[in-house]
């Protein structure tokens, strides 16, 4: 169920403290006088001045701890007399069963009558409903007061203060260094891409550097075999001293006569 915008376990937990501490005042002022406790003893557990420092409660903090204004107010003020007048009821029902007065029923606390009545069960039915409002209004002109001295929390103002303060400034900077620290990653792989290919390809070139100094090398090792009639191999596979051979056949000899 809502009321004015309000749940009434929102309305519960604002209040909570003083509903529960009316009913244990209450409770406590009623099994003492059932166990006959002096009169002038009990009276000191009061539920009227309970009530009346819950009034005073929800007329100033209402406003300073951002629950409402004066509709939530009315709710709060109709809570605190209903519970306050249950205790009361309560009494009342139980000294008209028994026939033995206790403190709710006495004359002293009855308007000077006798308080074992229905009549006097359905008074406290309607009056917490009429004094409701005529509390409604006092605390009214209280909350006035206290909106004029005490301003209210951001929450009730629609004014959210963020956590961690941060500037636009901040948030473009931010976003300028994502930016830059993109566009520096790109960098990176695509040097590091040429780089690699650069370094495969001076193997590639060393290799064949190697193999060609290889060649060339073993081409020299068969030229010098060949001078000098050594039996190295060429590096097309024949030996030095066959190929000597081979020339001397074609070099023409003089014949003597």
């Amino acid at each position: 169920m809502t009321l004015f915008g309000k749940s009434f376990g929102e309305y519960l937990r604002f209040q909570w403290f003083f509903l529960a501490l009316t009913l244990a005042v209450g409770l406590a002022r009623l099994v003492l006088s059932l166990a006959g406790a002096p009169t002038d003893t009990v009276k000191w557990l009061s539920v009227t001045v309970v009530s009346f420092v819950a009034f005073l409660y929800y007329s100033v903090e209402v406003h300073r701890r951002g629950f409402g204004s004066y509709r939530q107010l009315l709710v709060l003020i109709l809570n605190q007399s209903i519970t306050a007048n249950l205790v009361v009821v309560l009494g009342i029902v139980i000294a008209i069963m028994t026939g033995q007065d206790n403190i709710f029923s006495i004359p002293e606390y009855s308007g000077g009558r006798d308080g074992k009545t229905w009549f006097h069960v359905l008074a406290h039915i309607v009056f917490p409903v009429i004094a409701s409002f005529v509390l409604w209004g006092l605390g009214s002109l209280i909350l006035f007061v206290t909106k004029k001295v005490a301003p209210a929390p951001p929450c009730a103002s629609g004014i959210s203060i963020p956590m961690i303060p941060r500037s636009k400034h901040w948030s473009m900077r931010a976003r300028g260094m994502a930016a830059s620290w993109s566009i520096f990653a790109t960098r990176g792989r695509t040097f590091s891409s040429a780089n690699w290919r650069t370094w495969s390809r001076n193997i590639c070139s060393s290799s064949e550097r190697s193999v060609r100094g290889r060649l060339r090398l073993a081409t020299r090792v068969s030229v010098m075999g060949h001078l000098r009639g050594g039996g190295y191999r060429t590096a097309a596979g024949f030996s030095g001293a066959a190929s000597d051979r081979a020339r001397r056949s074609r070099i023409p000899r003089p014949r003597h006569s």
